[in-house]
């Protein structure tokens, strides 16, 4: 068994230290950014929110949706980092948006499965195999508080799966271990500006509730709560489509606390600290026709060692589109992040 955690607790950890701040909390697939489209714009969706993947980015976006959208995307995540570790990881995302009389209903699922792990003894005998994955399904309503700010709340019920409750007992006597479970409230508005026609800001706060515990005689570990500001501007390219600059900022605060003393003791590097593990990206957008999407957009986690390029395009056709993104640069190390989309609005 000495393996499997070993083998478990040195990913884990190569994984949180790519994410940057969220190294101090649990259920860390939550911040993985959703969306092909999204991920080419370098995830700075949360003042644009206008499709099916607004459920995960800005609850409030979905206010002014006025078609039922579903969509479904896969990437095969870190590909790179996941072969080095002898395992297959992938990301998978679906979202259903549904307008009603007095407001709009919003679906979502996550799943993120982090491959299979064997577990040995000390004499290096199979015990057992399993496949560790993390998953979250989300329930959200929006509505217009006015007809240029939408307003969301969002549900959401997480399951962490690590290991097998009777191997950690067979191996160390630890009684319902394995299985993370919580739940958790994401807010978040959008706000359609009257004085400048197509500037639009956006504001969510994600994954407010109580922390995961794997273990009954283990410590909670808590959510990555999550701030989200973006600005974004919208235009019209004459007669040939539109286009989109959106800018934004994220923080993850499962080290809020640590944060504030950090800031107190040393204000200079404290809050040098705070802006760089603060993710930071722009994305572009220009559609051509009501078919051809381009999109790019640049992405700083200074802390988490990532900064770089994203891209990506899109085709439609009459209701249907396909989108790819690429984040691969962002990355130190060499991988190919390839999220493929399908999305359907009628």
């Amino acid at each position: 068994m000495r393996r499997i955690i070993l083998t478990t607790l040195l990913f884990s950890v190569t994984v949180r230290q790519v994410y940057g701040g969220t190294n101090q909390a649990a259920a860390i697939f939550l911040v993985i950014y959703p969306g092909a489209r999204q991920t080419a714009m370098a995830g700075a969706f949360t003042a644009v929110a206008d499709d099916a993947v607004a459920t995960y980015y800005n609850d409030g976006g979905l206010a002014f949706q006025k078609m039922t959208r579903v969509t479904y995307m896969h990437v095969d995540w870190l590909p790179g980092l996941a072969r080095s570790a002898g395992i297959r990881m992938y990301y998978e995302f679906a979202s259903l948006v549904r307008p009603l009389e007095d407001g709009v209903f919003g679906a979502q699922m996550i799943y993120l499965n982090s491959g299979n792990t064997v577990a040995v003894d000390e004499t290096g005998r199979k015990i057992d195999e399993w496949t560790t994955f993390d998953a979250a399904v989300k329930l959200s309503y929006a509505t217009l508080l006015s007809d240029n700010i939408g307003l969301g709340i969002g549900w959401k019920f997480i399951y962490s799966f690590l290991a097998k409750a009777d191997v950690l007992y067979q191996m160390y006597k630890i009684e319902s271990g394995g299985t993370g479970k919580s739940w958790a409230f994401d807010l978040s508005v959008l706000y359609k500006s009257k004085i400048l026609d197509g500037l639009q800001v956006g504001i969510a706060l994600h994954n407010l509730g109580p922390g995961i515990r794997y273990t009954n005689t283990g410590e909670s570990d808590p959510l990555p709560y999550t701030w989200r500001f973006g600005i974004a501007y919208r235009g019209l390219l004459s007669n040939y489509g539109n286009y989109t600059i959106s800018g934004e900022l994220t923080k993850i605060f499962a080290g809020f606390w640590n944060d504030v003393q950090y800031i107190k003791e040393k204000p200079n590097e404290g809050w040098t600290y705070v802006w760089h593990d603060t993710w930071k990206s722009i994305g572009a957008e220009v559609n051509l026709l009501q078919i051809f999407s381009l999109r790019v957009g640049y992405f700083w986690d200074v802390e988490g060692h990532r900064v770089g390029p994203t891209f990506g395009a899109g085709i439609g056709y009459k209701n249907i589109q396909f989108d790819i993104g690429v984040d691969a640069e962002i990355y130190e190390f060499p991988t190919d992040n390839y999220h493929l989309q399908l999305s359907y609005a009628w």
